[in-house]
């Protein structure tokens, strides 16, 4: 699908997205979710009954999935300045800029994140990190 959307629309115009919920990174097996107990398996979240409570598809894996299809800074943009261009927010986020507000994860040459920020801290760090 990737390959069609790209090969029909500017990349400078496609927004990458993900429907992850909460519990999205975490490892498979069943984990408490809003007081709810759910079950990752694979890229799926499901609730005990087999209900999709989900996805696990996380940005980082949106990022590098599209990297089959266009350059590394192309898919990138998709996933940070074409979306704050499309809902009106790019004089503030989607890029790292002064005067912008930092929100932005590091990731390793494999891309996998290594540490996440808000408005410019630290607030996560991979233990592999």
């Amino acid at each position: 699908m990737c390959k069609l959307v790209l090969k029909l629309k500017d990349p400078n115009k496609v927004c990458l997205v993900t429907d992850s919920v909460a519990s999205a990174g975490l490892s498979n097996g069943e984990h408490m979710v809003d007081g709810r107990p759910v079950l990752v398996k694979g890229g799926s979240i499901t609730l005990k009954s087999g209900v999709l409570a989900g996805s696990a598809h996380t940005m980082d894996r949106a990022v590098k999935n599209t990297t089959r299809f266009v350059d590394l800074h192309t898919a990138w943009m998709m996933a940070s300045k074409t979306p704050a261009k499309e809902i009106g927010v790019l004089s503030e986020r989607g890029e790292l800029k002064v005067g912008n507000i930092a929100d932005f994860a590091v990731l390793d040459n494999n891309l996998l994140p290594v540490a996440t920020f808000i408005k410019g801290g630290q607030v996560w760090k991979s233990e592999e990190g």
